[in-house]
């Protein structure tokens, strides 16, 4: 009879073992307070894994276990699934009382900057795409200088030597460049660039003096000069295809480095004047007389190139910052003859006397000018905004 009381005890023990079991385990289950501003749920325990949340300051979650430094909890998606998320225990502070409701998020909560974890620091997004504007200052372009001289006799004019040096000199263009970047893997990437340098005017510099001196027979010599001028513009825009490495993940600076093939197109415009020296007798005197020829140059040109530099981006925040690139291009020089005005000119010494000049004329002082060397390569420095996305 003891016995079977004995057993009946045992199993009401059991009972109420299992009865109570559930409570035991649910008093056991820990919250968790987000206590910092920029927290983030991770999906998986590691400080370089994909964010899946950034819940806000007081948000409150149940433990469901302990990874290391790192707290598993379930996150909620926006279609009412659970995903299983990380969240590493220097962003938060247990709950004394595992059934405590959720508290109001104060108003203003005190904002504890969070400590610099153990592992690797965390990295920005790495951005797929971007696009830049820049204002430029470019070292443009640089132009031979051409020399002239001749040289005659005839009868009693003894020697006529004409001489002279026209000096090519191009201001530094403003321009402004745009460029779209597209990152395939990691840091490399391609990028589409167009390059537009403003109008490039020869300056005041651009000007020298041409000379005639001449002796006769007689022991008489006499000279003159004149000024030699020349006025003008260039004009050139640059399409680059080039491969791009960006340094991925920085915080604040963000160096890069690109490259590639570059097509250009351009215009030349330049004004002058040869000096064209001749002789001719009328009995019983024997005359000596230059002509101011007017000769241009109006031409387009464009080739292929290359181009290559880098720089650095200034992050203000995730999408937008300050671009700085320096880049050289490689361009081809253009090599161009004076186009020269045939026709009927006014004498420089004496005065009322014409001179028509002959097609076979023009030739000769086209010749004597010769070509017009423009070496398009240039530097530029530009500074613009950045967008990435």
């Amino acid at each position: 009879m003891k016995r079977k009381i004995e057993g009946k005890g045992f199993i009401c023990l059991v009972v109420t073992f299992l009865l109570i079991l559930p409570t035991i385990v649910h008093a056991e289950k820990q919250n968790i307070r987000v206590m910092v501003e920029n927290a983030s749920i991770r999906l998986k325990p590691d400080i370089e894994s994909e964010v899946i949340k950034n819940p806000p300051i007081g948000s409150v979650f149940d433990v469901e276990g302990k990874v290391g430094e790192w707290y598993e909890v379930r996150v909620p998606t926006e279609i009412g699934v659970l995903l299983t998320g990380y969240i590493h225990e220097m962003f938060v502070e247990l709950e004394k009382k595992p059934s405590e409701p959720k508290r109001e998020v104060p108003k203003k909560p005190v904002r504890l900057a969070p400590p610099v974890p153990s592992a690797k620091p965390q990295k920005a997004p790495i951005t797929r795409g971007e696009f830049a504007f820049r204002g430029a200052y470019t070292l443009g372009y640089l132009a031979s200088d051409i020399s002239y001289s001749d040289s005659f006799s005839e009868g009693i004019l003894q020697s006529a030597n004409a001489s002279g040096n026209l000096i090519l000199e191009l201001d530094k263009p403003l321009g402004f460049d745009g460029s779209i970047n597209y990152f395939l893997t990691g840091g490399m990437g391609i990028q589409l660039r167009l390059d537009y340098n403003l109008k490039s005017n020869f300056t005041e510099a651009s000007k020298s003096t041409y000379s005639l001196n001449w002796s006769w027979t007689t022991g008489e010599s006499s000279s003159e000069e004149e000024e030699w001028p020349v006025e003008g513009d260039v004009t050139l825009m640059v399409i680059s295809g080039n491969l791009i490495y960006k340094v991925q993940g920085a915080r604040m600076l963000a160096p890069f480095f690109s490259g590639g093939v570059s097509y250009y197109s351009g215009k030349l415009k330049a004004n002058t004047q040869g000096g064209y020296a001749t002789t001719w007798f009328v009995y019983p005197y024997r005359y000596i007389d230059y002509f101011d020829i007017p000769a241009k140059l109006d031409t387009s040109f464009s080739g292929i190139g290359f181009n290559g530099g880098g720089g650095v981006d200034i992050l203000f925040s995730s999408n937008v910052g300050l671009t700085i690139d320096a880049r050289y291009f490689v361009l081809k020089k253009v090599e161009e003859n004076w186009e020269i005005q045939t026709g009927e000119y006014i004498s420089n010494i004496n005065e009322g006397w014409t001179f028509t000049l002959s097609e076979e004329g023009a030739k000769l002082l086209q010749e004597g000018i010769g070509t017009l060397e423009l070496n398009t390569s240039f530097f530029k420095i530009s500074v613009g905004l950045k967008f990435l996305f």
